[in-house]
């Protein structure tokens, strides 16, 4: 689901229920580390030990495997702003597979360099997994192909594993400005060069 969309979604009912002195809706969870997010180790029952239940359980079989998507998510509105904080993770087989995590809280925003795409895509076919974190740090989202997570499931057709980095700006409560949304996706091959990389922005306006 694209990061607009997704906020959008969780946020927007959240700054409705505040005008009626609602002040947060959704599974308060803490941001996990990437260092618990190991991708084929990671079971279900670990994730609810971690994060608690799911805000939203889908479950789909394919010719490709069991999938399970688990969504954690949680608006907060203060007297300035809405924030949002998202965490899905995708199981197959009962193990991690993919997984994408985002944050419009000022302690744990997420954010990347935009302007690294055009140096990722010299790299195509050349720049190993390394070579992409040294230029942008540890990613948001990830995921083993084959995959059903939206942002990543296509890419996945020609390759072995997708990275995604996300970021976008809170809600103002006053102040009438754009939301503004962007997210980076880098595809690597079979040997773990980079094959693809693709950057959407969003802007909308109030």
């Amino acid at each position: 689901m694209k990061i607009g969309i997704l906020f959008r979604w969780t946020a927007l009912p959240c700054l409705s229920l505040f005008l009626f002195s609602c002040a947060s809706i959704g599974t308060k969870f803490t941001p996990p580390s990437p260092d618990k997010l190991e991708l084929g180790k990671m079971t279900a029952t670990e994730a609810d030990s971690l994060f608690g239940k799911p805000t939203h359980l889908v479950t789909k079989t394919t010719t490709e495997g069991n999938f399970q998507i688990y969504k954690y998510d949680f608006a907060q509105a203060n007297l300035a702003a809405v924030n949002t904080r998202v965490l899905l993770l995708e199981f197959k087989e009962g193990k991690l597979n993919g997984y994408f995590s985002w944050s419009s809280f000022s302690k744990d925003k997420s954010h990347f360099d935009s302007s690294a795409e055009a140096k990722l895509k010299t790299g195509v076919g050349k720049f190993t997994k390394d070579d992409v974190l040294a230029l942008l740090g540890q990613p948001e989202g990830k995921a083993l192909c084959p995959s059903i997570i939206n942002d990543f499931k296509d890419k996945c057709e020609k390759n072995t594993e997708v990275w995604g980095w996300y970021m976008s700006d809170n809600i103002s409560l006053w102040v009438r400005r754009d939301v503004k949304s962007a997210q980076l996706v880098v595809s690597f091959d079979s040997s773990g060069k980079v094959s693809g990389v693709e950057l959407e922005e969003n802007s909308n306006p109030p």
